[in-house]
């Protein structure tokens, strides 16, 4: 058995396992998926679809998918996503083989499973010139992980978060493959051009992700590749990044839902926990909620650290578990009745997360810190490529916490939603956090016997 661990067909098998589980999910019977929130219109209308009469009333709504809709006219929507471009890949993909105006939900699933298992293979041929043992436990869980439930339920939607598991999967594969030395000069190239696109296609998918242009931006100006390390294109890669931030904050890309955003903060979270709601509507808004924005808020909490830290360390229970929308779909009985049902064949380890990870902000706080002193030890004792995997460590923790103030600070409803891509990205840090340890454990070794 010791050639299945060689690194091609490593690789292979990791990959036909999680392709087989991943379909399994998505098109065998019961298949799973996510049930709209009332959200989707902000992706179904610029791809060009629409529902077909429900089968109950709200039926399609919170409660289970429906597998058929029909075609429109594609609409403009003050929305940017790269979720579109996927669905309307779908929307194409699907007409030789569909009735005319139909579309099944199922070519989501198979466009979103096709990119999913190419960024899941970025990653994993990232460690391709790794110790056995690495190479074994990444594929291992990738295996258990990436295949859960709590993911693949979202193949079968028009969910945003699909982008964003895509593209920052694949964009961590990339910046994984720079560290390599071994790795060609032109091959560099066309990873390194690959990791800005993935990474802006990470930044736009929701939101929220705009706070990742700031560590991203570091980690382009760290793995830009010698051929054309000049100061001026390092700082110009810099400024995209960062250009990106201010243009997705700025612009009207998501018009249609920082007001909806901001008025749900205000009036979920804000003025409910507030003693004095009154006077909090005055500082925010001058006593008219129409004026109250983003800036203003983080300014707020800005002010009363005390408040945020309450209002985080309630956050957080929301954190590592799910908000109920999916894996439903409607089922006709023997006897005429319509159930909807939940799929939990394949949520083992969310199951196992939602269960046992803390959430104690102290708690992930002391880790973070303890986790630093590592990372600064292996800068200071270890080679350049040792430096390079700090770097990204580091930067995907900063990620993990700039993510965490985003969803705390200005999603004040469906926060279990809001927390999925940092969810996710919290155990590819611990992972990666596991390897880092065993080199710094190595380099002191090293130093004592030497």
């Amino acid at each position: 058995m010791r050639w299945l661990f060689d690194r091609n067909w490593w690789e292979r098998a990791v990959l036909g396992v999680i392709a087989a589980l991943v379909a399994y999910q998505v098109f065998a019977e019961p298949i799973v998926g996510t049930a709209d929130n009332r959200d989707w219109w902000r992706v179904t209308k610029q791809m060009g679809i629409d529902y077909l009469p429900s089968p109950g009333p709200d039926a399609t709504f919170f409660k289970n998918i429906q597998r058929e809709y029909r075609t429109a006219r594609r609409q403009d929507v003050k929305y940017l996503t790269p979720e579109v471009p996927l669905g309307r890949v779908a929307v194409v993909v699907s007409r030789p083989f569909s009735h005319r105006g139909r579309f099944d939900l199922r070519w989501m699933g198979a466009v979103h499973s096709v990119a999913y298992l190419g960024a899941v293979w970025l990653f994993i041929a990232a460690f391709r010139r790794r110790e056995r043992w690495v190479r074994i436990a990444v594929g291992a869980f990738a295996i258990v992980t990436l295949t859960d439930a709590r993911i693949v339920a979202y193949f079968n939607s028009f969910y945003c978060e699909c982008a964003q598991t895509i593209f920052l999967i694949a964009s961590l594969g990339l910046a994984l493959m720079l560290v390599d030395d071994a790795l060609p000069p032109r091959r560099r190239l066309v990873c390194y051009g690959s990791f800005i696109v993935t990474s802006l296609l990470f930044f736009f998918a929701k939101t929220q992700d705009l706070v990742f242009c700031f560590p991203f931006a570091a980690l382009a100006y760290w793995l830009c590749p010698p051929r054309v390390a000049r100061w001026w294109v390092k700082l110009g890669v810099v400024a995209l990044m960062l250009g990106a931030f201010v243009y997705g904050m700025k612009s009207d890309a998501y018009a249609v839902t920082n007001n909806i955003n901001v008025a749900v903060t205000l009036g979920e979270e804000i003025l409910p926990h507030s003693d004095t709601p009154d006077e909090d509507l005055q500082e925010l808004g001058n006593g008219d909620r129409a004026n109250v924005t983003f800036t203003r808020i983080a300014a707020f909490y800005a002010k009363r650290p005390l408040r945020w830290w309450r209002m985080a360390a309630r956050r957080l229970h929301e954190a590592f578990t799910h908000l109920p929308l999916g894996n439903f779909e409607v089922a006709q009985t023997g006897n005429g009745e319509t159930n909807a049902y939940e799929q939990s064949r394949f949520d083992v380890f969310s199951a196992w997360k939602d269960r046992h990870y803390p959430r104690v902000l102290w708690f992930w706080i002391v880790m973070i810190a303890l986790y630093a002193v590592a990372l600064v030890a292996k800068v200071r004792l270890g080679t350049s490529n040792d430096r390079s995997l700090a770097i990204i460590n580091a930067m995907l923790v900063i990620g993990c916490i700039l993510e965490f103030i985003a969803v705390v600070t200005f999603e004040a409803n469906g926060t279990e939603k809001h927390f999925f891509i940092f969810n996710v990205l919290v155990d590819f840090v611990i992972l990666l956090g596991v390897f880092e340890l065993v080199v710094v454990a190595r380099l002191l070794r090293q130093r004592q016997t030497a």
